[in-house]
């Protein structure tokens, strides 16, 4: 923690339950996360109700993560996403109905999204879902997204997400970019993307098993993006 206890820099990642004091307002940047090599062992993580900020990746490659308490008082989650590599998170518990974190975050359909700023920030597991052809937990379409309009894609939305054939028609804006390391290290073998797209970000498919993609309307595409 700093000196006043505002912001954690760095948290024990041994503990099976990790309660953060009451008091901290900002989670830094990888403040919690692990390393590819590392064994993570937090299964859940309780946050204080005085926090306001999450930073980039700040739960980085948690494989053992499965829950995570959610306050109210959280006005800003980076778009860098923080929950990248949680393969295992089931849960985001909040204190609200209808899934919402407060009146810009909420849990729709199985993403974390950003409704000040229309954006989806993360995927959250299989079982969350309503999106997902229940003939294939493989495949997901937006076509039937029914409430929000997509605008903007986090960075690591989809990092290292099991979902195979990824449809973004439906409620997404006709241009949008696809950003840095968006669906690196992924199992997403074919994806439609929507009408225009104005960038492929560096590293998006890096190490992903990609083998189909629709690339006539894409302007830019950044280094070392497949």
């Amino acid at each position: 923690y700093s000196i006043d206890g505002k912001k954690l820099y760095k948290a024990s990642k041994w503990a099976s339950e990790l309660r953060l004091a009451e008091g901290l307002e900002i989670i830094c940047d990888k403040a919690i996360s692990f390393h590819w090599s590392e064994q993570a062992g937090i299964r859940e993580i309780f946050l204080p109700k005085s926090l306001s900020a999450i930073g980039d990746l700040a739960f980085f490659n948690n494989k053992s993560i499965k829950k995570i308490y959610f306050p109210d008082s959280v006005n800003y989650i980076s778009h860098v996403n923080p929950f990248a590599g949680c393969n295992e998170l089931e849960e985001i518990v909040t204190y609200k109905k209808n899934n919402e974190i407060n009146n810009q975050y909420v849990i729709h359909e199985g993403f974390l999204f950003d409704r000040t700023n229309w954006m989806l920030i993360t995927e959250l597991p299989f079982k969350h879902k309503e999106l997902l052809d229940l003939n294939d937990k493989h495949k997901i379409s937006f076509y039937n997204w029914n409430e929000f309009e997509i605008r903007k894609i986090g960075c690591y939305a989809f990092y290292g997400t099991e979902i195979e054939t990824i449809d973004f028609s439906g409620k997404i804006s006709p241009s949008i970019d696809i950003p840095d390391s968006c669906f690196c290290d992924s199992n997403v073998k074919s994806i439609k993307l929507p009408i225009f797209c104005d960038r492929i970000g560096e590293k998006a498919f890096y190490q992903s098993k990609l083998e189909s993609i629709n690339l006539d309307s894409v302007l830019r595409i950044e280094k070392e993006a497949f």
